[in-house]
């Protein structure tokens, strides 16, 4: 659950990095 946890926390992490760069 944990490892989840941090992936999920990842994907996040690049999405708004993504937009950032938007």
């Amino acid at each position: 659950m944990k490892q989840f946890g941090n992936q999920l926390h990842y994907i996040l992490r690049s999405f708004e990095n993504t937009c950032a760069n938007w």
